[in-house]
């Protein structure tokens, strides 16, 4: 069953160019650059689409003051307005963080089924955010 495996591996390289070429249009004005997660699981999209991914946890471990204190004076000295966050890890500091900052909290899963949905669902919410509404 060879062929009915590369038939569908072909469309499914052809299903994630659409994508990417969907997300790069959707993405391309967005400004400032940087992503505010409480969770840092996007380096692979920030990278691909030239995002720096901010992250309010460090090494897999809730954030200690000095830290916390880091990412506040970024956030406001960016104008970053929103603070992704995964419904998987806890969310107080980065609850703490939008209120410091004023910003939204908005959920992003990186384990959602359906990824290529899932991605695009990312996208827009990235397009959305950073002073872009």
């Amino acid at each position: 069953q060879a062929d009915v495996y590369t038939q569908r591996r072909d469309m499914l390289r052809q299903d994630l160019q659409e994508l990417d070429q969907r997300i790069r249009v959707l993405l391309k004005d967005v400004s400032p650059r940087y992503l505010l997660v409480q969770h840092p699981a996007w380096d692979y999209f920030a990278d691909a689409y030239d995002f720096e991914q901010i992250s309010i946890e460090r090494d897999g471990h809730e954030p200690n003051a000095r830290h916390l204190v880091k990412v506040i004076e970024f956030a406001l000295a960016n104008k970053l307005d929103h603070v992704f966050v995964q419904r998987q890890y806890r969310q107080a500091a980065a609850r703490i963080v939008a209120e410091a900052v004023s910003a939204k909290i908005m959920h992003l899963d990186p384990l959602a089924e359906n990824y290529i949905d899932n991605l695009y669902n990312v996208a827009v919410a990235i397009s959305q955010s950073n002073n872009n509404e």
